[in-house]
């Protein structure tokens, strides 16, 4: 989240740089809220000086007793003496900070065309984010269990920014602020890994590109589901992509359809059946948002108000034997491949017979010491050969120091 767009950071910047509350009253009864709107509507120091002679400094604001800003007009005060005062300096050094920050994210933004992973959040922004989701809908969180971790907002802000790959993310994606501080305390932290799949009932077996944390709860029951796709629908909605009554409406169906009854011999849709499902139906949203025929939210309230779309099917009750429609298809065949370089030989069981194989044998063979030929078994050693041996490698060596000598 950028920070120049953050209230919170345009109130910590006036605090920080002194700014007269009075003054800071009067921009935003201006409409200045962030350092964004400084930056845009007043793009140059003459812009600044400008607003400053015809509005601030003939301006003074206040809180009524109600709380909300109110301003009255100034008596007695020139421009030539305001515009060299403490107040005037402090707000000045504001718009410096805020005209900096924001070029430093655009230059950010930029550099990172294709790459998706510039914005940052903190701890503030995702307050800001929170307050203002649930002004516009979204249930209060009732503590950091419920909160979506700023590791989660930040890859989802990502995806769908400017220069993000708009990609379905996965259920696996959404961790809590409570899951979060845990995986830090451990020192472990949050890293990407690969999707986990409900096979059997029983065993899990990896397919897809997710994550996977020590001590987080896989997605294997409708408890664990719940929680993921709470999270989820507070991502979205936090960071304006689609209303919370709408993701939490889609994320009820899919509640309804693994609890319904089916009569005897069938079975409800399973988790993959139903992760499979949400997977397309998100796929098909981002389809239509590229092609510009409406938004994401567009997109779920048209297939919750048509459930007579083919895709529906695939939650459907089924026989019990039918197979897990949800459940990845993968090729089990191995390949082998003989390392590069390598000589292709005959296995020994398959050795040719007659001259070859004959030779073949006596390379396998030792040679001899006694009659000097490669046979086994190897002739027994006559007596004293050892001695003997070791008398000659002696008095070899005697010869070559002896000549060396003679040399030197």
């Amino acid at each position: 989240m950028a920070q120049s767009r953050l209230v919170s950071s345009f109130e910590t910047g006036a605090i920080r740089f002194n700014v007269a509350e009075s003054d800071f009253i009067v921009l935003k009864k201006e409409g200045i809220d962030c350092f964004e709107d400084l930056f845009y509507r007043l793009p140059s120091r003459d812009d600044l000086e400008k607003f400053l002679e015809d509005i601030v400094h003939k301006k003074g604001g206040y809180r009524d007793s109600g709380g909300q800003f109110q301003t009255y007009d100034k008596v007695g005060v020139t421009w030539g003496e305001w515009k060299r005062s403490d107040d005037a300096a402090c707000l000045r050094k504001l718009w410096s900070f805020g005209s900096t920050l924001r070029k430093a994210e655009l230059d950010d933004l930029t550099s990172g065309i294709g790459t998706g992973d510039r914005i940052k959040f903190t701890l503030a922004a995702a307050a800001e984010l929170e307050k203002k989701a649930v002004a516009n809908g979204m249930s209060q969180p009732a503590s950091d269990v419920e909160r979506p971790s700023l590791w989660t907002l930040q890859r989802l802000a990502n995806n769908h920014s400017l220069s993000g790959k708009h990609h379905h993310m996965e259920w696996e994606n959404f961790v809590s602020m409570e899951q979060e501080d845990r995986a830090r305390r451990s020192g472990s932290g949050l890293k990407e890994k690969q999707a986990v799949f409900l096979v059997g009932g029983k065993h899990l077996e990896v397919h897809d590109q997710e994550i996977e944390l020590e001590g987080v709860q896989k997605i294997t029951g409708l408890v664990s589901l719940r929680e993921v796709l709470d999270l989820r629908a507070r991502s979205f909605a936090m960071l304006e992509l689609v209303p919370f009554p709408l993701m939490s409406s889609l994320h009820e169906k899919y509640y309804s359809l693994l609890r319904q009854r089916t009569a005897e011999g069938m079975r409800t849709p399973t988790i993959n059946e139903v992760r499979k499902f949400d997977r397309e139906v998100m796929r098909q949203a981002l389809r239509w948002k590229s092609e510009k025929q409406g938004e994401i939210a567009d997109c779920l309230q048209y297939y919750l108000g048509n459930q007579s779309v083919s895709l529906w099917r695939l939650l459907d009750p089924v026989p019990e034997h039918h197979p897990d429609q949800g459940l990845e298809r993968r090729d089990t065949t191995k390949k082998t491949e003989e390392p590069k370089g390598t000589k292709r030989t005959l296995p020994e069981d398959n050795e040719p017979k007659g001259d070859h194989g004959k030779k073949s044998q006596e390379k396998s063979g030792k040679k001899c010491w006694v009659c000097q030929k490669v046979h086994e078994p190897l002739c027994p050693l006559p007596e004293g050969y050892r001695k003997k041996q070791r008398e000659e490698r002696k008095a070899k060596k005697a010869a070559k120091a002896k000549t060396d000598k003679k040399s030197g």
